[in-house]
């Protein structure tokens, strides 16, 4: 019985000794599922096993999943540079496991249909261009786009000042988170990010980008874009890339 509320509770507890054992009991479990139709699993943020404390999970866990026959894996994360590592250093369990499949960024016709839709319900046609215009200033980020819907389904007013005032809004609102990482980075950081801001992540490394904002060489640069993305700040495809757009929008304004 809770002490606090007088209700009836119940709770479970594995020790250390008990967790390969369970971990083995819940594949199993999928197993018999699949021996009578296709399963489909997913590992969302599957990158946080790669910082499990516990010797041999990511063993334990491929040792079971290469037996099964009928279940289909997706192993999905938000941290690039550790997936690459788990799935393609030898010295990880589930080296070559899987197929390697990045995802690219919503298309902006999606946000825009989706968008449309969801105003429509409140009677309001909401313009192609304010929707692009908030995508694109939101480095086409799903959780920001939200956010700036939000507070546009709200306001008595849309058109792009106020989608301008919004953004202000949002990073006034981060404006002491941001500050306290930067002040936790390096000078050569914040000269990576400055110019990540600057060039959109392209052609960084040309002398006269480096010279702009006081690298001495491309060595050095390298290292501090290596840092950032450790950190999750940046991350690479294509071009470096900032993380969190309002944090570009930030250094670009303030730093």
């Amino acid at each position: 019985m809770d002490p606090v509320t007088g209700l009836p509770t119940l709770s479970a507890s594995i020790t250390p000794k008990e967790k390969p054992h369970y971990l083995q009991k819940a594949l199993q479990i999928l197993a018999s599922y699949a021996a009578k139709q296709k399963l489909f699993v997913v590992f969302d943020e599957f990158q946080e096993c790669a910082k499990y404390s516990e010797q041999g999970f990511e063993k334990r866990l491929r040792k079971e999943i290469q037996g099964h026959r009928n279940i289909s894996y997706i192993f999905s994360g938000s941290q690039k540079h550790i997936l690459i590592q788990m799935f393609d250093s030898a010295k990880h369990a589930f080296y070559k496991m899987a197929r390697s499949y990045p995802l690219q960024k919503i298309e902006i016709y999606h946000y825009i249909d989706w968008a449309k839709r969801l105003f429509k319900k409140k009677n309001i046609t909401l313009d192609e261009k304010i929707i692009a215009n908030v995508v694109e200033r939101c480095d086409y980020q799903p959780m920001y786009i939200q956010q700036f819907l939000f507070d546009l389904w709200r306001s008595d007013i849309i058109n792009l000042a106020v989608v301008e005032d919004i953004e202000k809004s949002i990073n006034s609102s981060l404006k002491n988170q941001f500050i306290v990482l930067w002040n936790l980075l390096t000078q050569n950081q914040k000269k990576a990010l400055r110019l990540v801001a600057e060039s959109g992540g392209k052609g960084i490394y040309t002398a006269e980008l480096l010279q702009r904002v006081g690298f001495n060489s491309a060595s050095v640069l390298q290292r501090a874009l290596s840092a950032l993305i450790e950190k999750e700040i940046l991350s690479k495809n294509d071009t470096y890339q900032f993380q969190d757009a309002m944090l570009r929008k930030w250094i670009q304004r303030f730093s």
